[in-house]
């Protein structure tokens, strides 16, 4: 791949090294299966001064669910096994490969991240706050938790700080 990095995985890599902001994406997945790639595009989009419809973000979730799904998941899902258990004796190995899988994962995220930045989006124009409290609430309603949940709300409140 590019060693550039594209728009979209620079302001990831930066907003996502935020401790509260990865605790609070991370929490997100775990809790409500929340999609981090696109919790992290809802943001990039306002940022863009990009507002988008319900009806984008369900093409946008349609359009990625297959490699969050057959890719993405499976490859966490080893890795996340691996650290639970103790199934192979030998723990160097099972690190290193623990390691390789991580990079994988990774390779994988930022894989679906250039697709999410290939779409073509309909948008209206908005102030980056404005945008990035709609389309990520929007997005947290359709996962069916409320804006008001604190990591919805670490998340717009580093945002907003930092925009």
């Amino acid at each position: 791949m590019n060693d550039i990095p594209s728009g979209f995985w620079a302001f990831s890599l930066s907003f996502y090294q935020q401790t509260d902001v990865r605790n609070a994406c991370l929490n997100l997945q775990n809790t409500v299966d929340a999609d981090v790639n696109i919790v992290l595009y809802m943001l990039y989009l306002a940022s863009q001064r990009q507002r988008i419809s319900d009806n984008e973000i369900h093409r946008i979730i349609q359009t990625v669910s297959p490699w969050r799904d057959n890719v993405i998941k499976p490859i966490r899902a080893a890795r996340t096994n691996l650290k639970k258990t103790e199934m192979h004796p030998d723990g160097d190995a099972v690190n290193s490969f623990k390691t390789q899988l991580m990079a994988t994962e990774l390779e994988a995220e930022k894989l679906q991240q250039s697709l999410l930045e290939s779409l073509q989006v309909d948008f209206s124009d908005a102030t980056p706050d404005s945008a990035a409290h709609s389309n990520l609430i929007k997005y947290a309603q359709m996962l069916g938790i409320k804006g008001k949940e604190k990591s919805i709300q670490t998340l717009l409140n580093h945002f907003c700080n930092n925009a």
